[in-house]
């Protein structure tokens, strides 16, 4: 029976070269992700067919096919070296140097301060903190870059009951090559913090295959997969780049099962003053990874809820998952994909770029099925976006603001970067999407379902919502939008005077044709004042891309005087 369900799971692995006839559950054009090449086990897999035509009721993802590699086991026994720790005092942690020991395997077993110093040079020992039940561990990066075959490059078991908090000093680099691991891999449940120094800002490269860049690793099995959890992460005041081929970029690595894929959740994921780029192939830039089974299995009842995010900068992307979500669901000829959930994603003040080819940018990844398959119930609730900027391909619920109410993307340009205030209320930055990408200065805000009134710098907008969208309208000028100069000489000198008027810079969509009147107690002289005297400009413009005509636009500040020539007294005689 094992091997049965082994070659069903393999079958699957192999279904880009060996199944022509893929029924998909939605169409889409993009090209599949390069693939590895599964490896030779000397036996021909059961392959799935798709004779009967493919179900669905659910609008949400689409369909593809997938391969897999085989999972090779590791030993974290071999070549362990215990590290040194001072108890938990930062200043007097002896620096370990993380290139001395090669092929070791740092086991930190005790709560305490441990520092890992480098120099960017690349190592293949790993750290591993096992066994700690009590208190924090404290673990310092200083330009570590650890790149191995064996195993996680940094690893928390789940016999760790302390608290875990890495703080990143320089750049640092964590990579895995073993399919079944993360780069950094959290198996417990405890809190995993990151972040920097208070003195300096450090980063961090996590890169794996089929497990997480940093969460969980792979889980594969003969029949079932559940109960796994990826749970309490926080990431604060550092640079993260984490990325994944089958499993998330921040979270659960791919789950890969021969019956049954259910229970397995992805929580409780805070992110605040970051800058994060979170990529995958098949599993979500943040969430889960891809859910993979053969034929007739059930993936059920996954759920990926409570990610937080404020006051960063997020790139956050996916081949065939979600941006910020779940992965790829993958099931077989006759497999049943249902009751999968995505929930209680916020926010807040933010720069983000949640992108995905064939998923949601914000929801769930593709569901992709053999023939007689089942696609139902899977939902998508209870995103919350307030402030900031938030650019997604396609979310799959209607967010909500801070107060509960329906959002919906306004499109705001802004190409000077210039304060923003929506309805009389100043807007926090940003104020456009420039810091993750300085050719978009476009603000992409969220706001309720209602007319709204914009002012960009000294542009005033108005942007009128119907069916679910957006557009800006035309408004009246304002003479607060137009720079007056008045002439530069104001002494009768026989010369004509005349001022300029003209939009400001930050205006856009005025019309071009403007004609500037001079008044002389209240009656419009014809061409430029020439005489001693007081004038009063008005100005007419014809209509813009978003403002409308007007005539006899002025204000009280668009007056000049001309003053008398002086009185030469030496040109005067006086003949007696």
């Amino acid at each position: 029976m094992k091997k049965k369900l082994l070659a069903g799971i393999m079958a699957l692995a192999l279904c880009f070269t060996s199944m022509p006839q893929m029924v998909f559950a939605e169409e889409f054009t993009s090209e599949a992700p390069e693939e590895t090449e599964p490896e030779e086990t000397g036996e021909t897999p059961e392959v799935f067919t798709d004779e009967n035509p493919a179900t669905t009721d659910d609008t949400i993802g689409g369909a593809s096919t997938f391969s897999s590699e085989e999972i090779p086991e590791f030993d974290d026994e071999e070549g362990n070296v215990s590290a040194a720790t001072d108890g938990g005092s930062t200043a007097g942690t002896s620096p370990i140097d993380i290139n001395n020991y090669n092929n070791s395997v740092y086991t930190i077993s005790t709560s305490g301060s441990y520092r890992f110093t480098g120099t960017g040079t690349e190592t293949s020992n790993r750290i591993v903190i096992d066994n700690v039940t009590s208190g924090e561990v404290k673990i310092y990066l200083n330009n570590v870059n650890i790149n191995t075959g064996d195993g996680p490059a940094l690893q928390i078991t789940s016999t760790v009951k302390a608290q875990v908090c890495i703080y990143l000093e320089g750049q640092n680099i964590l990579k895995t090559t073993l399919p079944s691991s993360a780069a950094l891999q959290k198996d417990n449940n405890s809190g995993l913090t990151i972040t920097s120094t208070n003195t300096v800002t450090g980063s961090l490269a996590a890169q794996a295959s089929h497990g997480a860049g940093i969460g969980s690793g792979q889980h594969i099995g003969y029949t079932s997969i559940s109960g796994y959890t990826v749970s309490n992460i926080t990431i604060s005041n550092c640079s993260i780049e984490a990325s994944s081929s089958r499993g998330a970029g921040i979270g659960s690595g791919q789950h890969m099962g021969g019956a049954s894929i259910s229970g397995n959740t992805v929580s409780n994921i805070t992110i605040s003053n970051c800058s994060i780029k979170a990529s995958s192939s098949r599993g979500a830039g943040i969430g889960s990874g891809q859910h993979t089974g053969g034929a007739s299995v059930s993936i059920s009842g996954n759920i990926v809820s409570d990610i937080t995010i404020s006051n960063s900068s997020i790139e956050a992307s996916s081949g065939y998952g979600a941006g910020i979500g779940s992965g790829h669901h993958m099931g077989g000829a006759s497999a049943s994909i249902s009751g999968n959930i995505v929930s209680n994603i916020t926010i807040s003040n933010c720069s983000v770029t949640t992108s995905s080819t064939n998923g949601a940018g914000i929801g769930s990844g593709m569901f992709s099925v053999g023939g007689a398959s089942s696609i139902s119930g899977n939902t998508v609730s209870n995103i919350t976006i307030s402030g900031g900027s938030v650019k997604a391909t396609k979310i799959d619920c209607t967010p909500k603001d801070s107060k509960n109410n329906d959002v919906y993307l306004c499109e705001i340009s802004n190409a000077a970067s210039s304060e923003i205030t929506i309805d009389a209320v100043k807007r926090n930055g940003p104020y456009n999407h420039s810091s993750i990408d300085p050719s978009d200065t476009t603000l992409y805000a969220w706001l309720t379902g209602t007319d709204h009134v914009v002012t960009v710098g000294n542009d005033s907008r108005k942007y009128s919502f119907a069916n679910n969208s957006f557009t800006r309208s035309k408004v009246a000028p304002t003479a607060s939008q137009f720079t007056f100069t008045p002439p530069s000489n104001l002494t009768y000198d026989g010369q004509q005077k005349s001022v300029t008027v003209r939009p400001k810079s930050d205006i856009e969509g005025m019309g071009s044709n403007i004609t500037v009147n001079y008044f002389h107690k209240n009656k419009l002289i014809n061409g430029l004042p020439v005489n001693a005297g007081t004038y009063t400009v008005k100005i007419d413009i014809d209509e813009g891309a978003f403002y409308n005509s007007i005539t006899g636009l002025t204000d009280n500040n668009w007056k000049f005087t001309i003053e008398p020539a002086p009185i030469s007294t030496s040109a005067i005689q006086i003949t007696p």
